[in-house]
C-alpha cells in the first residue's frame, strides 16, 4: 500500500526527472547566477541577458576502470562549483585547418556540457536546444568558438552543448570487453555519452529555466548522424521532443559488433588488430584500460581514420540496431517532429584532386548501377562534382524524410544554400558545415570577411531554428509556417542568399541513386541487403542471458530473456511516468509459474553480470493489492546495482496495486481461491524457488545468502515468508507491514465510515491546523524543537482545544471534526468497546492524512471496500454503507485471517537461524505504527524476549511517512545492516537515517545530494536523545537511550 500522495509527487518529479525538486533554479540575491542541480551547486557568468554555465560534469570521468564502459554517475560536490570557463575537450588530433577547433586542453576526462540561458528562473519552461557537434566522430567539442550559445539563447531558448568521447575512446570493441560484460551495451560509448547527457538535461534543465518536455536535439555532420541514430534508439526514447538533423547522412556502412562480413571485419576483429598493433596479442581488459592514452588515440583524424585498427561506430544490437535508412523505412524511429536537410554543395570546397580519391572509394557501392547513375548526372564531370555529396548527405536526407512522412512523422525538408558574400565567386553553393556559425550567429569566429547581409542572414537562420524548437514547426520570414514534406510534390525549403523559397528536392542524379538503393542493381542491392541482414543478426547473437530461455523450472517456464544495461531504461508501469534509467547491467528473465490449477504467477528475475555478482539473492516485495511490478522494480533496480541477483512477482494476478485501472483492487479475488492464496503468501515462495534455479543456471552456483525486503503489503509478505517459509531466506526486512491484514483493513473501514459521518469533512487546511497545534504542544518533549516527535505516544493532545467557540471558521474545528480526529487517534473498538486495533498517533496529520484517511474517496475507503467487497462477501455491489461493523469485522477475520495475516509465532524462523528487521515510520498514515508495536510485542511473547533479541530488531523512524518521505529522516540502509548481522554475526544497533531534499531520489536511481538532516534510529524501545550540544541536524549529536518514564 504505497501512498498515492507519494505516487503523485513521484510522478511529477519523474516527469521533470526531479529537475525542479533538486534545483532551486537561478538565484538572484547574494548568490547571483548560482543554480543547484542534482550533483551540487554551480556559479555561472552573466553576459548581457544570458547566463552561461560551463564545464558541468554530466558523467564521471571515463578514465581508468571506467574507460570503455557506459557513463557512470557524477560524484556529488559540496562547494559551489565554478562554471565560468570551459573544461577539457575530449582527446583528439586537431587539424590546423579546422575553423571549429577549440583551444581547450584535451583529456580522457572530458564528459562535460555547457548551458546558456536567458534571464529566467526555474519553472520558466523555455524550449531547450541540445547541440551535438560534428567532426566525423574524431574531433570537435561543445566549446567550439562557432557554437557559443549566447546569441542563440537570446532568442528565448536554453542552449546546451556537450562533449562526447571521440575516436577509439568513443567507439571500440574487443572480445575481452564483450566477455567481461556480455549483457551490457558495448562499443558505441560516444552514443551512450550523448544519451547520458540527455538524461542529465531531463533531470536538471528545469533549474536553468528550461522545459524538459520541450528538448530539441540538433546536430551537424557526425552530430546530425547522431541525431538520426538517437531517433532510432530505444534507449533515447522520451528524452527529447523534436529533432534537427543537419547533413547527417544515413547510408553508413558500419561494421557489426561481432560478426565479420565480406571485406568488412567485425568491430571486435578491428579491436583485436589494434591490440596487436600496440603489442597486446591476447589482451585483457586490464591491459586495454591501462594503455597510455596517446596509444589509444593514435593518429586518428578526419583525414586519417586508421580503418584497419579503428572501427568507428558499429551495429551493436543495443544502441544501434540497424542502418539509419533501414530503421526509418521500417518505421522504428521515435516519431517526433523532424527538421532534416543538407547543404547546397556539401563537398564543393574539397579540392578536385582529393575529390577524385573520394569518388573512387565510393564507386563500388553503385555495383551494376554505376553507368546508369553516371549517365543520370549528364556528364562524368558533373557526376564527380556532386556524387559524393549526394550519396553521403543529400539523398539520405530526402530518403529519411520520405520514410518519416510515410510513417506519420511531421517532417520538414530543407536545403541550406547561403554563401557569404565574400565567397560567392568561389563557391557554387553552401559547403559542408557552413550552416553552423549562421545558426549560432557566430560568424565572426569563422575567420571569414563578414558583411551586414551575412549577419542579417545569421540572425534569421537562428530565429528559424529557434521557432522550430518553440513550436515544432519551422517559421521563416516571407513564408510563415512551413508545410511538412510531401514526397509526391518532392519540394523542400531552400534557405538561399536572398530568402527562403520552395525548390525541387530531387535531381536526376539523386533519383538514380534512390532507384539504385531501392533495387536497381541486383549485385549492389544484394550487398546492401546482406549488410542489413547481418546488422539484424547482430542483435540476436546468443549470450549467456539468451540461453536461460531453455531453463527448466519446476512449476512454470521462462517466457522471455533480455540483456539490459545503461543507457537502457525500464518502464515501471505507471501511466504518465517516463521510463527510468537502468542503474546497472543485468539479465532480465520473465517467467510464468503455474504451481496450482488456478495459479498464474508472473515473475521477473534480474541477474547482474557474472563478474559483478556478489553471490547473493534478494527478493523484492510488492505493494497494495499487487498485480503489477512497479514496487518490485524499484527495489530490484537498486539491488542489482549493488551486485545482488533479485526477483519480484505480480503476486499471482494482473491488475494495479493502487487502483489506477479498471482491473485493479481486489476484483481478481472473486471466486478465485488459488489467486487469493498466491497473493496471501505463496507467490513469493514460488518466486524464490524459481529465482534460485535461474541463479544456479546462470552462474553455475547457488546463492551464498538469500534475503527479502518489502514495505507495506511487501512488509506483510516479508513477515509471511519468515512465518510460513522459514528456510527460503537467511534474512528478512519488513517495512511498515500491512499486518495483521484483517485488523488493519478493519481500521481503514472505521476511518472511512467516520469521515462519511462528518458532513463538513476535513479540509487539508484544518489538518495543518491540527499538526501545528500538536507540535506547539509536544515538539519539545524530546528536547529538540525540530518539527518531529521522537515518540508521539508521549504527546497527550486533545483536538478539543481547537474546537470553534461559535460558527465554523478556518482557524478552528467543528465539533464533528473534533470527534473525527479523536476517532482516528483512537482506532476501532470491538463489540465489547475494547480496542480492536490501534489508531494513528498525532503530529503528522498534514503530511498524509488527506490522501489516506480524510479525503471523501480516501485510500482507506478504497482498500477496505475492496477487501470486504471481494474477499469477505464476494459481492461486487457491496459498499461500506452496508457494513455492520461488529459482525463484519469478525467475519472478515474468519474468512481471511489464515490466508492474509502473518502469525507472530516466529519460532521456526528463529530456529532456522534467520534474522528479521522490522521498521515503521511514526508518521505513517496508511498503516499505523502502533500496530507494528503490538505485533512486535506478540512476537516477544511467542518466541521469548531473549530469543527475540537474538534474531530480531525493530526500529521506529520519527516523522517518516508511509514507506518513504515525511518531515523526518527516512533514507537508511537496512539491507547493509542485515547483511552484517547474517554474515558476520554483528547485531545492528543504531541505524543512521538521512533526510534529503528529494526523499525518493535514491530509490529512483538518482544522486540524492547532501543530506539536510541525519538522525539515529534506535532499536525499540530506545529513542534518540540529544546530547545537548552541536547541530540537531547531525546524528553524531544524538545517542540511543531508554525513553524517560512519565
Amino acid at each position: 500500500m504505497r501512498s498515492s500522495r507519494w505516487a503523485s509527487r513521484w510522478m511529477s518529479s519523474v516527469s521533470l526527472f526531479v529537475g525542479l525538486a533538486f534545483a532551486g533554479g537561478i538565484a538572484h540575491a547574494a548568490d547571483a547566477d548560482v543554480v543547484k542541480i542534482d550533483s551540487g551547486a554551480l556559479r555561472g557568468l552573466r553576459g548581457n541577458d544570458v547566463v552561461a554555465f560551463k564545464n558541468i560534469p554530466y558523467a564521471a570521468p571515463p578514465v581508468g576502470d571506467l574507460r570503455w564502459r557506459a557513463p557512470a554517475a557524477v560524484q556529488h560536490w559540496t562547494d559551489v562549483r565554478d562554471a565560468t570557463a570551459f573544461g577539457n575537450d575530449c582527446l583528439q588530433n586537431r587539424q590546423s585547418w579546422d575553423k571549429a577547433m577549440s583551444s581547450r586542453p584535451t583529456s580522457e576526462d572530458c564528459l562535460y556540457l555547457n548551458v546558456w540561458t536567458p534571464n529566467a528562473k526555474a519553472g520558466a519552461k523555455l524550449p531547450v536546444m541540445f547541440w551535438i557537434h560534428g567532426g566525423g566522430f574524431t574531433s570537435g567539442s561543445g566549446s567550439s568558438p562557432l557554437t557559443i550559445g549566447d546569441k542563440l539563447a537570446a532568442k528565448g531558448v536554453v542552449v546546451v552543448t556537450i562533449n562526447y568521447r571521440l575516436g577509439r575512446f568513443g567507439f571500440f570493441a574487443h572480445p575481452a570487453l564483450s566477455a567481461e560484460s556480455p549483457d551490457a551495451a558495448l562499443g558505441n560509448y560516444a552514443f551512450m555519452d550523448q544519451i547520458a547527457a540527455l538524461r542529465w538535461a531531463q533531470r536538471n534543465i528545469a533549474a536553468f529555466g528550461g522545459d524538459p518536455a520541450k528538448v530539441t536535439i540538433f546536430g551537424e555532420s557526425a552530430g546530425g548522424n547522431s541525431v538520426n541514430n538517437l531517433l532510432l534508439s530505444e534507449a533515447a526514447k522520451g528524452l527529447f521532443a523534436q529533432a534537427i538533423s543537419q547533413s547527417g547522412g544515413g547510408r553508413d556502412q558500419w561494421p557489426d559488433l561481432r560478426r565479420d562480413q565480406p571485406e568488412k571485419p567485425s568491430a571486435e576483429a578491428i579491436g583485436v588488430a589494434f591490440a596487436k598493433d600496440v603489442k597486446l596479442k591476447d589482451a585483457t581488459t586490464a591491459q586495454l584500460r591501462t594503455l597510455p592514452a596517446n596509444k589509444v588515440l593514435g593518429d586518428i583524424s578526419l583525414l586519417n581514420p586508421e580503418k584497419k585498427t579503428w572501427s568507428g561506430p558499429m551495429i551493436d544490437g543495443r544502441i544501434v540496431k540497424q542502418p539509419v535508412v533501414t530503421g526509418f523505412a521500417a518505421g522504428k524511429q521515435n516519431k517526433v517532429p523532424l527538421l532534416i536537410g543538407s547543404n547546397g554543395d556539401e563537398l564543393g570546397a574539397v579540392p578536385s584532386f582529393f575529390m577524385g580519391s573520394i569518388v573512387k572509394e565510393l564507386l563500388p557501392r553503385l555495383g551494376g548501377s554505376k553507368d546508369a547513375v553516371i549517365a543520370a548526372y549528364g556528364s562524368r564531370d558533373a557526376f564527380n562534382a556532386s556524387f559524393a555529396s549526394d550519396l553521403n548527405f543529400v539523398e539520405p536526407a530526402r530518403t529519411i524524410a520520405t520514410a518519416a512522412v510515410k510513417s506519420g512523422q511531421a517532417t520538414y525538408l530543407y536545403r541550406f544554400n547561403y554563401v557569404i558574400e565574400d565567397k560567392r565567386d568561389d563557391l557554387k553553393g553552401a559547403p559542408h558545415a557552413s550552416d553552423v556559425p549562421f545558426i549560432f550567429d557566430q560568424l565572426d569566429a569563422s575567420g571569414e570577411k563578414i558583411s551586414g547581409a551575412d549577419r542579417a542572414a545569421a540572425a534569421k537562420l537562428g530565429a528559424l531554428w529557434a521557432s522550430f524548437a518553440k513550436t515544432g514547426v519551422p517559421n521563416s520570414e516571407g513564408v510563415g509556417n512551413w508545410k511538412t514534406f510531401n514526397p509526391a510534390d518532392d519540394q523542400l525549403y531552400e534557405i538561399g542568399t536572398s530568402a527562403v523559397s520552395i525548390a525541387k528536392a530531387g535531381t536526376p542524379g539523386i533519383d538514380a541513386l534512390r532507384k539504385h538503393f531501392d533495387g536497381g542493381a541486383p549485385a549492389a542491392v544484394a550487398s546492401e541487403t546482406k549488410s542489413v541482414a547481418s546488422a539484424a543478426a547482430a542483435t540476436t547473437i546468443s549470450s549467456p542471458c539468451d540461453a536461460l530461455i531453455d531453463t527448466k523450472l519446476a512449476a512454470g517456464k521462462v517466457v522471455a530473456t533480455h540483456s539490459v544495461a545503461p543507457p537502457d531504461t525500464i518502464d515501471i508501469g505507471l501511466k504518465g511516468v517516463p521510463p527510468l534509467p537502468v542503474q546497472a547491467a543485468y539479465c532480465r528473465i520473465e517467467a510464468t509459474l503455474t504451481p496450482n490449477p488456478g495459479s498464474s504467477i508472473r515473475v521477473e528475475v534480474w541477474l547482474p553480470p557474472k563478474d559483478l555478482w556478489n553471490g547473493k539473492f534478494v527478493g523484492a516485495g510488492n505493494a497494495g493489492y499487487g498485480g503489477d511490478f512497479t514496487s518490485p522494480y524499484l527495489f530490484m533496480g537498486g539491488a542489482v546495482a549493488r551486485g545482488y541477483a533479485s526477483a519480484g512477482t505480480d503476486t499471482g494476478h494482473v491488475g494495479s496495486a493502487m487502483g489506477e485501472n479498471s482491473d485493479s483492487g481486489a476484483s481478481w479475488a472473486l471466486n478465485a481461491p488459488d489467486k487469493l492464496l498466491d497473493y496471501g503468501h505463496r507467490s513469493n515462495h514460488y518466486t524464490a524457488i524459481a529465482a534460485k534455479a535461474l541463479i544456479n543456471a546462470y552462474y553455475g552456483a547457488a546463492p551464498k545468502r538469500s534475503y527479502f525486503q518489502g514495505c507495506s503489503n511487501g512488509g506483510r509478505e516479508a513477515l509471511q515468508a519468515a512465518n510460513r517459509y522459514p528456510d527460503d531466506f537467511d534474512g528478512i526486512i519488513s517495512g511498515a507491514p500491512a499486518n495483521p491484514w484483517t485488523k488493519a483493513l478493519a481500521g481503514m473501514a472505521w476511518n472511512a465510515r467516520a469521515v462519511a459521518a462528518t458532513p463538513e469533512g476535513m479540509p487539508d487546511a484544518k489538518l495543518a491546523l491540527i499538526t501545528n497545534a500538536v507540535l506547539e504542544s509536544c515538539d519539545l518533549i524530546d528536547g529538540v524543537k525540530d518539527g518531529v516527535l521522537e515518540d508521539p505516544r508521549q504527546c497527550k493532545f486533545d483536538p478539543k482545544v481547537l474546537q470553534c467557540k461559535g460558527a465554523d471558521a478556518a482557524d478552528c474545528l467543528t465539533a464533528g471534526q473534533v470527534d473525527l480526529t479523536r476517532k482516528i487517534y483512537q482506532g476501532p473498538p470491538d463489540a465489547k468497546k475494547q480496542s480492536l486495533y490501534p489508531g494513528f498517533p498525532p503530529g503528522v496529520e498534514s503530511i498524509q492524512w488527506g490522501e489516506w484517511i480524510t479525503a471523501p474517496a480516501s485510500k482507506h475507503a478504497f482498500f477496505s471496500t475492496e477487501f470486504f467487497r471481494y474477499i469477505v462477501f464476494g459481492d461486487p455491489g457491496w459498499d461500506l454503507s452496508k457494513m455492520n461493523f461488529d459482525k463484519d469485522v469478525v467475519l472478515g477475520g474468519e474468512k481471511a485471517r489464515n490466508i492474509l495475516d502473518a502469525s507472530p509465532d516466529m519460532t521456526a524462523f528463529e530456529q532456522s537461524g534467520g534474522k528479521l528487521i522490522l521498521w515503521h515510520g511514526w508518521g505513517d498514515a496508511a498503516l499505523t505504527p502502533l500496530g507494528s508495536i503490538q505485533y512486535y510485542e506478540k512476537i516477544r511473547e511467542k518466541v521469548g524476549p531473549k530469543k527475540t533479541d537474538e534474531f530480531m530488531r525493530f526500529y521506529l523512524a520519527p516523522g517518516m511517512a508511509h514507506c518513504l518521505g515525511g518531515p523526518g529522516p527516512n533514507d537508511f540502509d537496512m539491507l547493509g545492516k542485515l547483511e552484517d548481522w547474517v554474515e558476520n554475526g554483528k547485531a545492528p544497533k543504531e541505524v543512521i537515517a538521512s533526510k534529503y531534499a528529494v526523499d525518493y531520489a535514491r530509490l529512483l536511481g538518482f544522486p540524492p545530494g547532501e543530506p539536510l538532516r541525519t538522525r539515529p534510529l534506535c532499536p525499540y524501545p530506545q529513542i534518540a536523545r540529544y546530547k545537548g550540544s552541536g547541530s540537531t541536524d547531525d546524528a553524531s549529536n544524538f545517542s540511543c537511550a531508554a525513553p524517560k518514564k512519565k
